[in-house]
């Protein structure tokens, strides 16, 4: 059950006009609505001041010295791309309604303006801005316990792997795969709110392993140990993350790690607050539910599987030995046909159990991927949005985690190289925001994972560009091949 708050909005309301008594009066007006308002008298002057905050609408005057609203719009559109921008027009600047839709300025209020049109507008983008945050916070909560959940079985192997350490110097194998479980924690985690100091800490602690791997630095006890508490510390962050309370305090070990990566460590030194942090963070963990969070291992799975199976191989036994002995059980035999059901029973449910366990919902391997889809769309400035088919399709856990990665990769394809920036679209004819489609589907005996979007397509020169200077043809050949072989 979701117990997190509703949201409240902070964000502000900027309006950006070169007539004073124009900005006080509209800003009156939206503070009489509990808003905040900050304001500017340019473009230039607006530019900076959504350096300095956080708005969730922007009311912008058309005729202005310098920078007029077509072109600040541009400009914000450049770092905003989703922002709502509201324009004051004069009745003698219709004309411009096209220009400016294109630019992505949102709706328009004529001068003179209409009170209840400006509260009107302001009241819908602060709603609209209400039901984003909240479908943002419930993704943040479920997209934290994908991460608890997965981050829980990584630290459970990883702590084994770093103890088998002292057992002799690892091998670059056994270093790979401890790099390859840190890296995969830092990357997920850095998708979470306020788990910078596990990520500062993966971060160091992959510097660590990789300088090991190149045999910058030897491994010595005192570095074994400190590894030992940063598995330790990175699993009081994830209990952390798991009972919605502040990280412990990571700067110590980390310092500690890079002295060891630098030769400038002082021998015996470890973090003994994270050791302290984290058996307090498991007394608390022990309090909560114990569904909440709950990982089987891969090992202990297989263990039930082969319990299950074996079960089931002795009801088959049973079964024939009944038959066979029909005519000698006599009286009994009623009894063991009985029995003989409710072992059936027993054993199929069983089995049916194990196989539920091992398996998600696509929905749960999707959830993370709208809160990326916004997060990479701000980064390249681009207006997309995102559907999902077929979450309702289950797969086995080890399946989920693999695609996990695999999607990553395919869905930023999409949105920096597929979709394009929306001046681009509507020069195109197409709408302003584009479309990325994750789909699930069942082909026969395969589930199939389907990434597509509503972009500009492969691009033939470009792709053979590549391929040309990766010497995988040479020109001649490139230049002769079908689009069908390009693609």
């Amino acid at each position: 059950m979701n117990t997190a708050k509703k949201p409240k909005l902070t964000e502000a309301v900027l309006i950006v006009d070169d007539e004073p008594s124009l900005r006080e009066l509209i800003g009156e007006i939206v503070e009489s609505l509990g808003f905040r308002v900050r304001t500017a008298a340019s473009g230039s002057d607006g530019m900076s001041k959504l350096r300095e905050d956080t708005y969730f609408l922007i009311l912008t005057d058309y005729l202005m010295p310098n920078m007029n609203g077509i072109d600040f719009a541009k400009r914000v559109r450049e770092t905003n791309p989703l922002l709502p921008i509201i324009m004051l027009t004069g009745f003698g600047e219709k004309d411009l309604v096209v220009q400016a839709m294109r630019t992505g300025v949102t709706d328009f209020i004529d001068k003179p303006f209409n009170t209840e049109k400006i509260i009107d507008i302001v009241t819908k983008a602060a709603e609209n801005r209400l039901v984003d945050l909240e479908r943002e916070q419930r993704e943040l909560e479920d997209l934290k316990q994908i991460f608890v959940e997965e981050a829980q079985g990584v630290l459970g192997e990883l702590e084994g792997l770093v103890v088998a350490m002292a057992d002799g110097v690892p091998s670059a194998d056994e270093l790979n795969l401890i790099y390859r479980k840190v890296h995969t924690l830092k990357g997920s985690a850095g998708t979470i709110p306020n788990a910078m100091n596990l990520v500062k800490l993966a971060h160091v602690f992959e510097t660590t392993l990789s300088n090991l791997k190149d045999n910058k630095i030897q491994l010595m006890p005192e570095l074994h140990s400190t590894m030992l508490t940063a598995v330790d510390s990175l699993t009081s962050c994830v209990n952390c993350l798991a009972n919605q309370t502040d990280l412990p305090d990571t700067t110590h070990l980390q310092k500690t790690l890079d002295e060891f990566n630098t030769g400038k460590t002082k021998l015996g030194v470890v973090a003994a607050s994270a050791v302290t942090a984290k058996n307090t963070d498991d007394k608390k963990g022990k309090s909560e539910k114990a569904d909440d969070g709950l990982v089987v291992s891969a090992d202990k799975l297989e263990v039930l599987k082969e319990l299950a199976g074996e079960l089931v191989a002795f009801k088959n036994t049973f079964d024939v030995f009944l038959k066979q002995n029909t005519d000698s059980l006599g009286n009994h035999l009623r009894e063991l046909m009985d029995m003989d059901r409710i072992l059936f029973k027993i054993t199929d449910q069983l089995q049916t159990e194990i196989t539920d366990v091992q398996q998600v919902t696509l929905g749960k391997t999707f959830s993370k991927f709208p809160r990326i889809v916004r997060q990479i769309s701000g980064e390249v400035a681009k207006q997309i949005k995102l559907q999902l088919v077929g979450q309702e399709m289950t797969v086995d856990r080890v399946v989920s985690r693999a695609l996990g990665d695999a999607l990553i990769h395919a869905v930023r394809n999409s949105c920096d190289h597929g979709i394009e920036t929306p001046d681009k679209r509507v020069a195109a004819g197409k709408p302003s925001q584009g479309i990325i489609t994750i789909k699930g589907s069942i082909i026969g005996e395969l589930i199939t994972i389907e990434v597509s979007d509503d972009g500009a397509g492969l691009n033939r020169e470009r792709i053979l560009a590549k391929a040309i200077e990766r010497n995988i043809f040479n020109k001649e050949e490139a230049m002769a091949m079908a689009d069908e072989d390009v693609w």
